[in-house]
């Protein structure tokens, strides 16, 4: 069978399109392993070779581009070629592709015509360990007349494996089946059903396509062109923690017989064609829960699977209820999730419920909660249509307004449906904010902060609550001095240094756009410990002793020291390692070597600034005295990218530890140069494994830059070299040093 069918990828998958017949017509893609075999499934570090035949039915011979690509299931690209192909009129030829699995996984490759974007053709297959036995299970994807698997379902609709099972899906039905699982997200608007990048494949029809599924869950698979079928069929991978096939069932079971859960579950059906479980709710059990908000809590019990949860109740009415009965209109108000967020900030809020002056009272009342300035007015009428006690209807959150005798509302909805409150819960979240506090025109002094926290003034003005063990540790690093509102009030100016931003570890004092410029950064434990390793070395006979009376001829020091201890010690969003030169030359040739077999070009690509006798350089690798920048590849480990820089070739002293940079990136460009290191690799270049590892988990040094005029920063440069000369009998120092703090001192200029 030949196709004439171009899917597209698409948000992680492949969307079909079917266009006219091409000149170019090809055969279906097959994978073949060395021994020239068809194959469902690839071994690792063993090359596979895709092949397919092209027929030009032109009249005319054509030129055009053919792209092989893989990827992962994440859509990483791993690997990609471009073939040069010229037809003649009613011309064949074979083409072939051939890539190498490094690693344990699942891996998708295919064909595409004129760029990388325009998949023709591809296969999904998982790579396996040759030593390694692997079980195997069939799935068929079949339709029938019915109105369950008009469209698709699978036999077994069900299947309990284990983890590292293979699995192999056969189409027998007339079409292409993409098929993918799901999860459901949760939104602004509830919980929705949504594709996930676990599984998904593209299967012809009379085709078969094989996944390794390693991790346990519940994999409900779907048809993503006919989001209308949902789930065709559930795949149970088990371990110790998931070992039940009915494990949902279960829960849900539980959950309708167990009125603790709040949950009024009235119905429970497994469909046994799909394995999809229809949940009925009695979703008027309570107004304050709609359907919606039902859905919410259950998916939070029962986790990521596919139910289809329907309003299934019988509608009541109950006695008239007695809006007077404070107590019970209380208790049904601490179930109100407007009246939870508000106590949720403020618990220590009194509560004042006003009666009505007739017996058993008017249909509708108010109760409020009050915290400082803050009010919660919640609207409450004796019953709603299907007879629930103290429905409410509406809200008013509002604050007292210091320049009126009346409260100034932040919201208010007085005839709000009871399934429509995220507003009213964003007003109450954002009560707590003393931000938003203070741009509502609330005085300093009158920002309110949650009951287990104490408002304090930042470095820039502006409000903070923090708990009053953050507050002391505020205080002691000079971040702020207030020990009241009132202080707040009155010192705002005092306590308020001349930040201008602050980015991950580095602070910006004013004036910033000034050309010199007096610099300190504050090292870590483990950047000291390097100090003292290195050639350098640290000691009292480098480190500059600084006292508080040095401070006043030096004020912008002061400044900065404040500045340092303002935030804490941010983590790596990269990552660096520190080599021997010998070792870094070492580690640029692996690279290298590696890239110039991958791409076959020459020395000169990579080793770039080469001054004096090039050639000669390059074929004698002794230490000449040369900083040349190494151009590395791109690296791609366990399906993440990683740039390096930072790295030299040939240097002044060989011992030298030299700095090498490795940083995350989302992904490979088209124009870049990437290599696949393997973990076998990674024991020729360990220091490049230790940075990947190192990634988010060191904390680096905070650094402040404070712009000087030019003639300030050199007396200031007199006045170190001074004071150095005095206390150190040498010009030159290290560090300094300041109430048991070390710190290194720099001049900028531009």
């Amino acid at each position: 069978m030949k196709y004439f069918v171009i899917p597209f990828l698409i948000l992680g998958f492949f969307v079909v399109l079917q266009i006219p017949a091409h000149a170019l017509e090809s055969e279906p893609l097959i994978a073949k392993n060395t021994n020239n075999d068809t194959m469902l499934t690839g071994i690792v570090g063993q090359p596979i070779t895709f092949e397919t035949t092209i027929t030009n039915n032109e009249e005319n011979s054509v030129d055009f581009e053919v792209g092989f690509s893989t990827r992962t299931m994440k859509n990483k690209i791993l690997d990609h070629q471009m073939l040069s192909v010229h037809l003649e009129s009613g011309g064949t030829t074979t083409i072939t592709y051939q890539f190498t699995p490094s690693m344990e996984g699942n891996y998708v490759s295919g064909i595409s015509y004129g760029g990388i974007g325009l998949i023709h053709d591809h296969i999904t297959f998982p790579a396996l360990k040759d030593d390694q036995p692997y079980p195997t299970e069939t799935v068929s994807i079949y339709s029938d007349s019915t109105d369950d698997c008009l469209i698709a379902c699978t036999e077994p609709s069900v299947l309990i494996i284990d983890a590292g099972t293979v699995v192999e899906f056969s189409n027998t039905t007339p079409d292409i089946r993409r098929m993918s699982t799901g999860s459901y997200i949760e939104g602004k608007d509830g919980f929705h059903w949504s594709s996930d990048d676990r599984f998904h494949s593209m299967i012809f029809p009379d085709r078969t396509s094989s996944f390794l599924f390693s991790q346990s869950g519940e994999y409900q698979l779907s048809l993503a062109e006919h989001r209308s079928t949902d789930v065709i069929g559930t795949i149970h991978v088990m371990s110790d923690q998931f070992r039940e096939a009915n494990k949902t069932f279960n829960i849900l079971n539980k959950i309708m017989n167990d009125e603790d859960y709040g949950i009024p579950i009235s119905s429970l059906y497994l469909n046994p064609k799909n394995s999809v479980i229809t949940v009925g709710i009695n979703d008027k059990h309570n107004p304050l829960f709609s359907l919606d908000t039902y859905k919410t809590m259950i998916y939070k019990q029962v986790g990521n699977v596919y139910l289809n949860i329907v309003s299934d109740h019988d509608s009541f009415r109950t006695e008239l209820c007695d809006v007077n009965d404070e107590f019970a209109v209380r208790a049904m108000l601490e179930k109100d999730p407007v009246v939870k967020q508000f106590l949720q900030s403020y618990p220590s809020a009194t509560f004042e419920h006003f009666k009505t002056g007739d017996e058993p009272g008017n249909p509708r009342t108010y109760s409020e909660f009050h915290h400082g300035i803050f009010l919660l007015r919640v609207l409450v009428s004796t019953y709603d249509p299907n007879g629930v006690c103290y429905h409410v209807y509406g809200y008013q959150v509002s604050y007292d307004d210091p320049n009126s005798k009346t409260k100034k509302a932040w919201f208010e909805n007085p005839s709000i449906r009871s399934e429509n409150f995220d507003d009213a819960i964003i007003a109450v979240k954002k009560l707590s904010s003393p931000l938003n506090q203070l741009k509502s025109e609330i005085p300093t002094d009158k920002i309110q902060c949650n009951d287990d926290l104490v408002l304090v003034q930042k470095y820039d003005g502006s409000p903070a609550c923090v708990t009053e063990s953050t507050k002391q540790k505020l205080i002691e690093r000079g971040w702020t001095e207030t020990e009241s509102s009132d202080d707040i009030k009155n010192n705002s100016n005092l306590i308020r240094q001349n930040i201008a931003r602050i980015e991950d570890g580095y602070i910006s004092l004013y004036p910033e756009n000034m050309c010199a410029s007096l610099t300190l950064d504050f090292p870590t434990e483990q950047d000291i410990q390097r100090y003292k390793n290195d050639e350098k070395g640290l000691s009292d006979a480098n480190t500059l002793q600084i006292t508080s009376e040095d401070l006043k001829e030096i004020p912008e020091l002061q400044e900065l020291i404040h500045a340092v201890h303002s935030i804490e010690f941010p983590y790596n969003k990269h990552s660096s390692v520190y080599l021997d030169g010998l070792t870094l030359v070492e580690y640029e040739f692996f690279l290298m070597e590696k890239s110039m077999k991958k791409y076959g070009d020459t020395q000169g690509d990579y080793f770039m600034q080469l001054d004096g006798d090039y050639e000669e350089r390059l074929t004698n690798p002794a230490k000449q005295g040369l900083t040349n920048h190494f151009e590395s590849p791109t690296i791609v480990y366990n399906d993440n990218v990683y740039s390096i820089d930072g790295t030299y070739f040939w240097t002044s002293n060989e011992h030298d530890p030299r700095r090498m940079g490795v940083y995350p990136q989302d992904s490979i460009k088209d124009d870049e140069k990437f290599i696949i290191l393997t973990d076998e690799d990674m024991e020729s270049v360990p220091k490049i494994k230790e940075a990947i590892e190192n990634i988010g988990k060191v904390k680096e040094s905070i650094s402040a830059r404070k712009g000087l005029p030019e003639d300030q920063q050199n007396q200031y440069r007199e006045w170190f070299g001074q004071k150095s000369q005095d206390r150190l009998n040498s010009d030159t120092f290290r560090v300094i040093q300041y109430e048991g703090h070390l710190y290194s001192i720099g001049f900028g200029i531009c």
